[in-house]
């Protein structure tokens, strides 16, 4: 959105989802198995321009992130659910 001949503002929203993605860690015995990954982002974007052929911009993004866990093997070889 063009607020004047100077300056623009932008905004960006994003979204993710995984169903079962796969993770591994190396401080742990084997691979974990993820519920879900559920990720949100908003971002809002401001430009100004200094001259015809140089401009400034700046974005500020907030993220959240959730990650649900499904039978996750611990290093002892037991279960969490």
């Amino acid at each position: 959105m063009q607020v004047s001949p100077q300056l623009m503002l932008s905004a960006d929203v994003e979204y993710q989802y995984g169903l079962k993605p796969q993770m591994s860690a190396s401080n742990a015995s084997g691979d974990f198995t993820l519920g879900s990954a559920d990720i949100l982002a908003l971002g809002v974007g401001v430009a100004y321009q200094i001259n015809p052929t140089m401009d400034v911009f700046a974005e500020y993004t907030l993220q959240r992130q959730a990650i649900g866990v499904f039978d996750t093997v611990v290093s002892g070889g037991g279960h969490c659910h």
